[in-house]
């Protein structure tokens, strides 16, 4: 367990190469981790990459395997460069697992470009980079949580103001949570999302509940006002977008509710 934990100090990090882990406080969480009313104000930055580059960086945590439970919690520090970038957590794996992310909020700006890097499928997201399990046992909860950083992926993958991207055969449930960043993705083959894209197997099963997008979404692609979801095992009731800059099958009109 970490608790009321803060870190005011810059990073910068210099050339890499490979695998790395960054995160504000946790580079990596494995077995049952708790996170518990911790805060980054640091600017992480993370320079001079190469092509094989595959970084994950996190306000909080930049990555994880096993249980994981981060609580009040929040990041304002801007994080720059990576190949999964989230105010709160970087990329995070629920193989078997469970993820609650409650009363979390990001406030910092989150860049995923990759100046060097050649064909990196980069995920951006307000509060997580990139969601990712094989297994339909696994849960993530985002709950009682916020971002109001702007997100960028620039002119590699996909881009979204809570989660960038979600690739889970597991259960997903976003509760009373908003975006309220503007979120921009620039890639001709991406996506932009005010809450998530999802490109998952159908067993996953995603439910949204009281969940709010405020900020301008941006994508060459396609921008969604909520997110694109490749299935349709989904619940989204109590959800609501401001705008986007491009159709999608949620494109219901300004402040309309989204439904299934």
């Amino acid at each position: 367990m970490i608790k009321n934990v803060k870190n005011n100090i810059d990073l910068t990090i210099g050339k890499v190469s490979g695998e790395l882990n960054i995160g504000g406080l946790v580079s990596f969480a494995s077995g049952n981790s708790q996170i518990l009313s911790c805060s980054n104000n640091g600017f992480v930055n993370v320079i001079d990459l190469t092509a094989s580059n595959k970084t994950v960086v996190g306000g909080i945590v930049s990555n994880n395997s096993g249980n994981l439970l981060i609580r009040d919690s929040y990041n304002t520090g801007d994080l720059k460069y990576g190949w999964r970038v989230g105010g709160i957590a970087g990329g995070v794996i629920t193989d078997d697992a469970i993820l609650v992310m409650d009363r979390c909020y990001n406030t910092g700006l989150i860049n995923g470009i990759l100046n060097t890097a050649s064909g990196a499928n980069v995920h951006t997201g307000g509060l997580i980079g990139l969601l990712w399990t094989a297994n339909t046992s696994s849960t993530a909860y985002i709950i009682n949580s916020y971002n109001v950083g702007d997100v960028y992926s620039g002119t590699f993958r996909d881009a979204g103001g809570l989660v960038g991207s979600v690739a889970t055969k597991g259960k997903g449930y976003f509760i009373n949570s908003y975006n309220a960043g503007n979120i921009t993705s620039q890639k001709s083959t991406s996506m932009a999302a005010g809450i998530a894209n999802y490109s998952a197997s159908g067993s996953l099963k995603f439910v949204s509940n009281n969940v709010f997008n405020f900020g301008t979404v941006v994508g060459v692609k396609s921008a969604h006002g909520i997110g694109y979801m490749s299935n349709k095992n989904y619940t989204i009731i109590n959800t609501y977008y401001n705008n986007a800059n491009s159709g999608s099958n949620y494109s219901v009109g300004v402040g309309m509710p989204i439904t299934s």
